[in-house]
C-alpha cells in the first residue's frame, strides 16, 4: 500500500506496488488486500494511459501501457489497447514523413501566417522533391516574415522564371530585400525587373 500511496505502481519492478500485491498473494492467493491493491494499479495505470493519450503523448501512453501489460500479461483489453496506439503512432509517423502531406500542412500554415511553423514542413517538402513554386515562394515568404532575410533571398532566386504574378512577386521582395539591407540601386533594379 505504501508503494500504491507513492505512486510506484508497476515501475520498477522490485519495489512496486504490483510486486508487492503480488508476493502476497503467492503468500495467501485469496488476499483481498493484495487484489485490491492490483485492481487500483490497474485502473490508475488505465488512467495514466488515457491522460497521456488525450494530451497526445503517444510515447508516454505507450510506455506506460508496456508497463501495464508486464503487471497485468493476461488483460486483454490492455493489449488490444497497446496494439491500437501502437498503429495510431505509427500511422502519425507514417504521416509525418509524407511529402505531399507536409507540403499541405506547410502552405495551410503559410495561409494562417504562422510562418515559423511553416518553415519546417516546406523545406521538407522542398527537400523530398515537392518544391513546387508556390512551396518555394511560401518558404521565401515565411524566412522573410520571420527575419531572415538571407534564407529568403536564396529561397526567392529559386522561383522559376516565369511570367506569372508568383514570379514578378519573388522579384519584388528580392527588391524589398536589398531594401531592407540597405541597397536602394539594387532595390531598384529588382523593382524594374517585377514590372517587366
Amino acid at each position: 500500500e505504501d508503494a500504491l500511496r507513492a505512486g510506484v505502481l508497476a515501475e520498477p519492478k522490485r519495489t512496486s506496488a504490483a510486486f508487492f500485491a503480488r508476493e502476497a498473494l503467492a503468500i495467501e492467493r485469496q488476499n483481498p488486500q493484495a487484489r485490491a491493491v492490483l485492481n487500483s494499479v490497474r485502473e490508475q495505470l488505465t488512467s495514466r494511459i488515457e491522460e497521456a493519450y488525450k494530451r497526445g503523448d503517444m510515447n508516454e501512453a505507450i510506455k506506460l501501457l508496456d508497463q501495464a501489460t508486464q503487471a497485468f500479461p493476461d488483460d486483454k483489453p490492455l493489449h488490444t489497447r497497446q496494439r491500437e496506439l501502437i498503429q495510431t503512432r505509427n500511422a502519425e509517423i507514417t504521416r509525418n514523413n509524407d511529402p505531399n502531406n507536409r507540403r499541405i500542412q506547410g502552405l495551410e500554415k503559410y495561409a494562417r501566417e504562422d510562418f515559423s511553423a511553416a518553415i519546417p514542413d516546406l523545406e521538407y517538402a522542398i527537400s523530398q522533391g515537392k518544391g513546387s513554386p508556390d512551396v518555394i515562394s511560401a518558404l521565401a515568404r515565411s524566412y522573410m516574415k520571420t527575419g531572415d532575410l538571407d534564407k529568403a533571398r536564396h529561397y526567392f532566386n529559386q522561383v522559376p522564371e516565369s511570367r506569372d504574378d508568383q514570379y514578378r512577386s519573388a522579384i519584388a521582395a528580392l527588391g524589398d530585400i536589398a531594401k531592407e539591407q540597405g541597397n536602394p540601386s539594387k532595390a531598384l533594379d529588382y523593382y524594374k525587373q517585377a514590372r517587366q
